[in-house]
């Protein structure tokens, strides 16, 4: 595969390897580092530290998923959320990932400075209303996808849904609840049990 250059701003990468965080290395080596900081042979760099700052920004945002929370948003703070795929959730360390982000992929050019630009260009670049994250209530993050609760239908996960919080289990509608059955029939009468299942039920409701 191509090399870094010889400055050592990124490591190598593996044509071969269609990985996501490849795809993202290949972009920042061949759009943000070379026009950077090109082969000995060529006079001058093709872009500046600002331009190289902006189409980075650019590459993280294409490529990865955040949102910026209006101040006044309900339930959502003031920072940059970043979506987590392996959780199916946007989660507050959108400045952290951001930074780790740049550290990975941008080597010695990712000063303070240009981390603080590039977390700032990410916050303008998604900025939402309010109103654009309120989820249904009866949406409900699992481990296996997005269940609706109203429907019992199970989804993919998806960074056009913006949740904040998930429950640590998969979602299996033929599962076994005979242990629990069998004690709440020993608690209460027979014709409760429905209605402590409610109970336990509405809890999950956002």
């Amino acid at each position: 595969g191509e090399e870094a250059t010889e400055a050592g701003s990124v490591a190598a990468w593996d044509p071969d390897d269609t990985s996501h965080g490849a795809e993202v290395e290949r972009r920042v080596y061949s759009e943000v580092l070379v026009p950077l900081d090109p082969p000995e042979e060529a006079e001058v760099a093709e872009i500046g530290i600002q331009t190289a700052t902006h189409r980075t920004a650019e590459i993280l945002n294409e490529e990865f998923h955040w949102i910026r929370p209006r101040s006044d948003t309900r339930g959502w703070r003031d920072t940059l959320y970043n979506y987590v795929r392996e959780e199916g959730i946007y989660e507050p360390h959108g400045e952290a990932e951001a930074a780790q982000l740049a550290e990975k992929y941008l080597g010695e050019y990712a000063t303070n400075e240009v981390v603080s630009q590039l977390v700032g260009k990410l916050e303008r670049m998604n900025r939402v209303r309010a109103k654009r994250l309120d989820e249904s209530p009866e949406r409900l993050v699992v481990g296996n996808g997005i269940l609706d609760l109203t429907t019992g239908k199970l989804s993919k996960h998806t960074p056009g849904e913006f949740h904040r919080t998930r429950l640590d289990v998969e979602w299996n509608p033929d599962a076994e609840v005979g242990a629990i059955d069998e004690f709440l029939n020993e608690v209460v009468d027979g014709k409760d049990v429905d209605r402590l299942y409610r109970f336990v039920a509405h809890t999950l409701y956002k």
